[in-house]
């Protein structure tokens, strides 16, 4: 039975073909995928050669459409290829083209550079770059004109080749036969006159002009033999190892001089790939040191794969979270409501950081700057951990708490932002022996006025701080001007100040670095000398794993995310405060007699704005 329905199948096809129909809609036809097709011909070479036969007496020069060529590059993809293009892959092919990216959320990076046609990218593995710009874009641009050339580098030739032969696969297999028929008909892309090999593809006479010599693409390794004289575009695609990142300053001059010198002058050079060491060719080519007068030429875009954190991973704002194209193993039930398969969702990139550290985490997929020699080292900031407290009240004796609270002081640090993320520490400071406990931490992307508010009178009632020291530059010091909030505060006990960030947080023994003292040194086996004087809470929650994340990627010159570490900073500026003055400062004093009503109720008052004001009553 499955027989007869294989035949009953092939025959519709071919009748399908045989009225003019292409191969994906004959499959359509016959109820049957192009996967299935692809089967039939691999099994039935008798079937195949009907086909190709049938295919090949339909063929017109007439049948070219006259408007393909106005088709933007994700209709084109949709329409012949068979792909959808997804917002992260519209940003790829925008900033290629000299837009701006259509899709711009805060945790990505866009930085527009001094030249227009050199375009460094960085993005995750496994989202569909080399796919969407190496082989699709690139299909799009040869196609629309075939006399445009690309050169196509990779790590070795061997890898660039295999960019190439996609290209070729949709230049001449039957599922695109659709553009093949659109933009070569009665030609075909690889014509007598043609020229292709497995590094290199040269289309006939019949599609460019005789007098272009040099070939439509070209595949070499990086630091490779350039056979062709000039390029329309070239794509370094994935080109840095972990085996050649090192090599950067060779990498470099080889671009330089002998790259750069087969572009037009209005070609395009486009670097793309991932992080993958702290220093490599895509960290460099953005040094302004490399340049005259610091002018970096490089327009440059990253990508991170998680945008928005949540402490529920389905809740997670991710890259790519959903493909029209399955991973392996999906099922169709796997489907949403909307037709497409789970991709890198929140639960997906959760398992996946779950296997790393937090160092490669933030390398690789959140394509942040990391150094070898971090201002805060990874392995004394993973030693800071309280394993055993969670992030909350400090309960005196618990495992992972202080054994004694007598003599603790509180104080929260508040960064806000009403566009990016606003971030908060709640820090617990021992008078006595100098420890710093980090009781609470929290980040909060987008939040509004309400959300803010709400954060500083949650936090005061659980956690009582002496003080809030909130950032004064974050938006024109809507917290420190609202008199409800100072009312509420002064209600508590609890002083609010204003902290303008200055050029003192690069201070090497006062600023952001001189905190890193805090987490201990490391043991020349490199474990941690569990010397810490600062305490983290355990990293099971999302906004403890942002801190440490922003921690061992800081450096004076971070341009990412720094909300977290700064409101540490923050935190960290009065406790020097109180330990260097040697003072608690209350504003009540202790009444056991008192209920927690009375107490609720209690309120700072300015004597001397008291006395001022009853003055100008008594006149």
């Amino acid at each position: 039975m499955s027989n007869n329905t294989a035949d009953i199948a092939k025959r519709v096809i071919l009748n399908a073909v045989a009225e003019g129909m292409t191969i994906e809609t004959a499959c359509g036809e016959a109820g049957k995928s192009m996967k299935t097709y692809e089967y039939y011909r691999r099994s039935d070479k008798v079937f195949a050669d009907k086909v190709d036969r049938t295919r090949l007496g339909l063929r017109s020069k007439n049948f070219a459409a006259t408007d393909v060529h106005d088709l933007g590059f994700a209709e084109f993809r949709q329409k012949f290829l068979h792909q959808t293009t997804f917002p992260h892959q519209q940003n790829l092919a925008d900033v290629i083209e000299g837009r701006d990216p259509s899709w711009h959320h805060p945790a990505m990076k866009f930085e527009k550079g001094l030249a227009s046609n050199r375009i460094l990218i960085n993005i995750p593995p496994n989202h569909a770059k080399s796919i969407t710009i190496t082989v699709d874009y690139v299909t799009w641009k040869i196609v629309q004109n075939p006399n445009f050339r690309v050169l196509i580098v990779s790590q070795t030739q061997q890898l660039a080749a295999d960019f190439l032969y996609a290209i070729k696969q949709r230049l001449t297999h039957p599922m695109y036969e659709t553009l093949q028929q659109a933009y070569a008909a009665g030609v075909g892309f690889n014509s007598k006159s043609a020229t292709w090999t497995t590094t290199r593809v040269t289309f006939g006479d019949e599609l460019r002009e005789s007098s272009e010599k040099d070939p439509n693409l070209e595949a070499v390794g990086i630091g490779g033999q350039i056979y062709g004289k000039r390029a329309d575009m070239i794509i370094v695609d994935d080109a840095v190892t972990l085996k050649n990142a090192n090599e950067f300053e060779k990498q470099i001059r080889w671009l330089t001089q002998d790259v750069r010198s087969r572009l037009n002058p209005t070609g395009k050079l486009i670097v793309i790939g991932t992080r993958v060491a702290s220093v490599d060719l895509y960290k460099e080519l953005r040094s302004p040191d490399r340049y005259p007068g610091g002018l970096v030429p490089w327009t440059y875009l990253a990508m991170p794969a998680l945008l928005e954190t949540n402490e529920d991973p389905t809740k997670w704002v991710t890259l790519w979270p959903k493909s029209d194209q399955p991973f392996d193993g999906q099922k169709d039930s796997d489907k949403s409501d909307d037709g497409l398969y789970p991709r890198w969702n929140g639960k997906h990139l959760y398992a996946e950081r779950q296997a790393m550290d937090a160092q490669t985490w933030a390398l690789v997929y959140q394509q942040q700057d990391v150094s070898d020699d971090a201002t805060f080292d990874p392995v004394c900031v993973k030693g800071s951990l309280d394993g055993m407290r969670k992030s909350g009240r400090l309960q005196m004796g618990a495992p992972g708490h202080p054994k004694d609270l007598t003599g603790f002081s509180f104080v929260c640090g508040l960064d806000p932002a009403m566009v990016g993320d606003t971030a908060a520490i709640c820090y617990g400071v021992d008078r006595i022996t100098h420890k710093r406990y980090i009781v609470d931490a929290i980040k909060i992307t987008r939040p509004t006025p309400a959300q803010i508010r709400q954060l500083i009178i949650d936090w005061t009632n659980v956690y009582a701080p002496a003080e809030w020291v909130v950032e004064r530059n974050a938006f024109q010091s809507f917290l420190t001007q609202d008199e409800g909030i100072r009312q509420f505060l002064a209600s508590k006990g609890t002083v609010l100040r204003e902290h303008h960030t200055g050029n003192n947080k690069w201070d090497a023994g006062f600023g952001v670095a001189s905190m890193s003292t805090l987490f201990g040194t490391k043991q020349a086996d490199g474990k941690h000398h569990r010397d810490n004087i600062i305490h983290l809470p355990s990293d099971q929650t999302e906004n403890v794993k942002a801190l440490i994340e922003q921690l061992i990627t800081w450096s004076p010159t971070t341009k990412g995310k720094t909300d977290m570490v700064m409101a540490l900073w923050f935190c960290e500026i009065k406790a020097r405060e109180w330990l260097n003055n040697g003072i608690h400062t209350t504003h009540h004093l202790k009444n056991p007699f008192l209920s927690r009503y009375e107490r609720g109720k209690r309120m700072v008052v300015n004597i001397d704005e008291l006395l001022a004001e009853q003055q100008r009553q008594f006149i």
